[in-house]
């Protein structure tokens, strides 16, 4: 937090566990945003899949990772987002 003041840069710590960070929006934002930021990552694709965003089920997503012309359209969709 010091480091913060340092250069006298505003910052606000929450330490509340119920706090709207922890909700699984949340989550499900970070995982999308790990897919803008690294898009050849099986990972990443399968977890934005399995958000309540995108609604595929398990059984779905290894169907559409293990077919590359699917995992090359999921990866090309992201690259858009990160060139941006």
């Amino acid at each position: 937090m010091d480091v913060f003041k340092d250069f006298n840069l505003p910052i606000f710590y929450n330490n509340n566990k119920d706090s709207i960070f922890n909700t699984l929006e949340a989550k499900d934002i970070i995982y999308i945003l790990k897919c803008i930021l690294f898009p050849m990552s099986k990972i990443n694709i399968k977890n934005i899949l399995l958000t309540s965003i995108f609604g595929f089920n398990i059984f779905n997503i290894n169907s559409y990772i293990n077919n590359n012309y699917y995992l090359n359209i999921f990866i090309d969709e992201f690259y858009l987002y990160y060139d941006l």
